[in-house]
């Protein structure tokens, strides 16, 4: 994994800089923030889906936060997997931890990924764009964006855009992980992304491991915190917003 640096084109610059702006705008409803972000760069890039992720370190695996996922084909547990399952996972990892060691900037570079099915079905081949930023000694923010392989590659002025917009992202992130600056936790703010991509309470509870009892009561909260009943609601209101 290496460093980019690039001279970055009027127009390109110009594009990136509209979309930053929404890091900018006040800190709250991160969410949506981080939906906008992700849904933006997968236009600019030509991408067919990307996921917002924080992990950390712990041991071998790192522990995943989902911040934001657009589109279907690739889960964000999936993506953040299957790129430290790679044969250069080692080398790649390695560098990860030292740039958490001793600080820096993102990581961005432009792969091609396989990924692996549980239930024995075909495996996906992708295009991706992957970009690791540092957020302190023991956790990294990952954008990852994706299309199915066949298709142009990803290039470098893609993997630019990219870099440059995460390596701002730093209070974005915070503003992320403190729930007063948007009025959910982290908890309701994953099943609110469950929620916006259709799932039902009873598949989000299977898929977190957690009780239908635990993730009605999150439920209740994100509706009331966004002053509606229902999901359909929820989504109208996700639309317009």
């Amino acid at each position: 994994m290496q460093m980019i640096h690039w001279r970055m084109d009027e127009a390109n610059l110009k594009r990136v800089l509209n979309l930053a702006k929404i890091l900018h705008e006040p800190a709250n409803e991160c969410h949506l923030r981080w939906q906008r972000i992700v849904l933006g760069l997968c236009e600019l890039t030509g991408a067919s889906g990307g996921v917002s992720v924080v992990f950390t370190l712990n041991g071998d695996r790192p522990r995943i936060e989902v911040l934001a996922q657009i589109g279907k084909g690739a889960s964000a547990n999936q993506l953040v997997e299957a790129w430290l399952d790679e044969p250069d996972h080692d080398d790649a990892w390695e560098k990860l931890l030292q740039m958490l060691r001793k600080g820096g900037d993102a990581l961005t570079r432009t792969r091609r990924q396989l990924l692996k099915h549980n239930n024995g079905s075909s495996a996906i081949k992708l295009d991706c764009i992957y970009s690791v930023l540092r957020l302190g000694d023991t956790a990294a923010g990952m954008l990852c964006f994706f299309r199915p392989r066949g298709r142009s590659e990803f290039n470098m002025t893609d993997a630019r855009l990219v870099h440059l917009l995460h390596s701002e992202m730093n209070d974005l992130y915070k503003a992320s992980h403190d729930p007063q600056a948007n009025g959910m936790t982290p908890r309701q703010r994953q099943i609110h992304e469950f929620l916006l991509q259709g799932q039902g309470e009873k598949q989000i509870a299977v898929g977190l491991g957690l009780s239908r009892h635990t993730i009605h009561a999150h439920v209740k909260a994100i509706y009331k915190h966004f002053h509606v009943c229902s999901r359909p609601e929820l989504l109208a209101q996700y639309v317009k917003g």
